[in-house]
Parts: C-alpha cells; sequence; structure tokens
C-alpha cells in the first residue's frame, strides 16, 4: 500500500467518506442499544412524572413540519429576489471592509436578512385583536373578557388550542381570536404572539432545506429558533419577535427574565441547552431552581429522546452521513456546554432594556421588561 502522503485528493476523499460510513454505522447501532436500555430504566420515571411527560412530548413538535407541502408554500411566501440583493450588497461591503473580526457566510447573510423580513414586513404581534367589524384597534378600548374552546372548525381550519374571547367598546361588538398552532394557517394569519412567530419561523427556515434548525423552549413560556452555522460552527440563536440574531443572553441580561429549563429540538436531536441561555457569570439568581427531575434523570431522558430522534431520521432518509456529522457536532456542543464560562455570541450590544414584542403591562406580568415600570 503506498504512503498516505502519496495517495490523491480524490482516494483521500473516499477513503475518508467510507470511513464515516463504518463510524456512522457503528454509532447507530450503538445508539439502538442505548434506547433500547434506557426506554426500560425510564419507564416508571416518564409513566409518574409529568414534566417528563412534557419533554416526551415536544420531542415530536418538530415532525410537523417535515412534509412537502407545507414547505411548499413556505417557499411561495419567501422574497428571494429582495433578500438575495440584500445579501450580494451586504457581502461586497464586507469583503471591501479590513474588520476581520465577524465574517458572515452568504448563508448567514440570508438568515440575518431573512429575519428581518419576517419581523418587519410578513409577521405581526398581535397584543388584543383589533376588532372585525368597525376595525377599531385602539388596544385601550378593547377588553379580554374570557376563553372558549376552538370551534370544530377552529380546530380543523387551523389546529387551534384556546381562543381568547374580546369586545369592542365602541360598536359593543363580541369576537374571536384563535391561537392557531398549524404552521400553513399561520403562513394566512401572519399574527399572533411568540408562539406563533416562533412557529411560523422555524417553518420558513426548514422549508429552505436547513435540517440543522432547531425549535427552542423554555419553561417560563417562552420560545424561539437556532439554526447551525457551519461557517461560524456553531448553533446561532434566532429570536424572531425581536429580529435578535445570535443573542442568547438577550433574555436573562436585557429582559430580566429568570428561567429554569431550555430545550432544543430539531430533526437529529434534542438537547438541554439551559447554560447557553442562562448567564451564571455574574450571579446565580438569573436561574430559577430545576427541581422538575433529578439532573441525573434529565440527562438519561434527553439522551434517549435525542438517540430516538437519531435513529428516526437515519430510517427515514438513509443519510448516514449527516448522522455521524451530527455525532461529531453533539460532542463539540456538549463540551462547550459543559465548561461554558462567558458569552458565546458575535453581537456585543444586546440593545435597549426591555423586551421590544408585547404592551407594557403584558411584559410586567411576565418579568421580560428589563425591570421597567
Amino acid at each position: 500500500m503506498p504512503p498516505i502522503a502519496t495517495l490523491s485528493q480524490p482516494v483521500l476523499e473516499k477513503a475518508r467518506t467510507a470511513l464515516q460510513h463504518n463510524m456512522a454505522s457503528i454509532l447507530m447501532d450503538r445508539a439502538a442499544k442505548q434506547v433500547a436500555s434506557l426506554q426500560h430504566q425510564l419507564a416508571s420515571l416518564v409513566a409518574s412524572n409529568s414534566f417528563v411527560q412534557q419533554l416526551v412530548k415536544l420531542s415530536a413538535i418538530t415532525d410537523i413540519y417535515n412534509n412537502n407541502h407545507l414547505q411548499e408554500l413556505a417557499l411561495a411566501v419567501i422574497p428571494f429576489d429582495l433578500i438575495d440583493s440584500q445579501v450580494e450588497s451586504h457581502w461586497k461591503t464586507q469583503e471591501a471592509s479590513t474588520d476581520t473580526n465577524t465574517h458572515y457566510s452568504k448563508d448567514d447573510l440570508f438568515v440575518k436578512y431573512l429575519l428581518k423580513w419576517f419581523k418587519n414586513s410578513f409577521f405581526t404581534w398581535t397584543n388584543k385583536l383589533p376588532c372585525p367589524s368597525c376595525h377599531n384597534s385602539d388596544q385601550s378600548q378593547i377588553a379580554l373578557v374570557g376563553h372558549a374552546q376552538p370551534t370544530a372548525v377552529e380546530k380543523s381550519d387551523g389546529d387551534a388550542g384556546s381562543v381568547e374571547i374580546y369586545r369592542c367598546a365602541k360598536c359593543r361588538h363580541q369576537y374571536r381570536f384563535p391561537r392557531y398552532n398549524s404552521p400553513a394557517k399561520l403562513l394566512e394569519t401572519r399574527q399572533g404572539r411568540c408562539g406563533e412567530w416562533a412557529n411560523c419561523f422555524y417553518l420558513i427556515l426548514h422549508s429552505l432545506g436547513m435540517v440543522d434548525v432547531r425549535y427552542v423552549w423554555n419553561l417560563e413560556d417562552h420560545v424561539w429558533t437556532e439554526y447551525y452555522s457551519t461557517n461560524f460552527q456553531k448553533w446561532i440563536h434566532l429570536d424572531s419577535c425581536e429580529e435578535a440574531y445570535d443573542q442568547p443572553l438577550i433574555y436573562c441580561n436585557n429582559w430580566g427574565k429568570k428561567m429554569s429549563y431550555v430545550v432544543a429540538i430539531g430533526p437529529l436531536g434534542m438537547r438541554d441547552v439551559s447554560k447557553r441561555y442562562i448567564d451564571m457569570s455574574t450571579s446565580k439568581d438569573k436561574q430559577l431552581p430545576r427541581t422538575k427531575v433529578s439532573e441525573k434523570n434529565l440527562f438519561k431522558v434527553l439522551q434517549f429522546l435525542d438517540l430516538r430522534k437519531k435513529i428516526s431520521y437515519m430510517r427515514n432518509t438513509g443519510d448516514d452521513l449527516k448522522i455521524y456529522q451530527m455525532f461529531v457536532r453533539d460532542i463539540q456542543e456538549m463540551k462547550w456546554l459543559q465548561n461554558h464560562d462567558g458569552v458565546d455570541s458575535l453581537v456585543g450590544d444586546m440593545g435597549e432594556k426591555g423586551r421590544i414584542s408585547g404592551s407594557k403591562d403584558w411584559k410586567a406580568q411576565r418579568g421580560e421588561n428589563g425591570g421597567k415600570k
């Protein structure tokens, strides 16, 4: 056999690919055995712990987006010409600049301008739904008077989970605001609060063929998204409500929000990412107690759910090279999370103190106004 130094690049690449295929096969076999073992170990915990049951349900939250029709609907609303022109303009400016601190790839820039378009031109934040009868939008003249169960039509048309009932003080009309969960319906209504925003934006990201997208859930009632940047070699935080790009500490250091559990879910896995979003470098007061389940059992539960998603992806796609890359990436992420000791952000300035989206009273009730009165 000739020495490695004399082998051609195509031969080396072929050998590397074959090795990755073999490693992926070994890793998947090991994962299947771990899942079987963990399923047996965790059976009683899953049956008895409501928080663990919530995590199990969350593990399937991104499955709905693996739908070709849904993705076609999302692609149809994206203004590709506009965003591509913005990317090219930014790229030329960046290439001509002598600043080498942050160099965005074109994929990164596309996500940045997609986020900008979604926030400023596509989706609308809804505090109190304007009156459909007299078109009154004066928030002081609209009152939330109760909640109701969704009708059969609201369920079938948009998978509504709950309905808010409002009364207009000007025309006395009482009307409904269904909180839709169907991403297809949200492409039509284009309105809502953080749940609807994250739901719809995740679909749009996923429709671009980005498997490396995660839906991020926080127990204290907020959700957002992440995507993996191969350029920066890390997961990038995205909050479409705030047009926030890679500002993971915006919640605890800007909003003043205290959190306990933060979990990321995607087609290729599930992970506790609390350390990325809760800044413990200056004060432990920013983290709420984590008492829903022991840390040891939490690790096992998330490991089980993570490996189960990887096995499912492999069976559905046969893309073992992607699985191999994901295992390698997971190891890198776990090391970072275990040794987290500072801010991992491309953005230093977190902006004006307090949350942008939402009414003043609503933000104050949620403890997300940055301490403003």
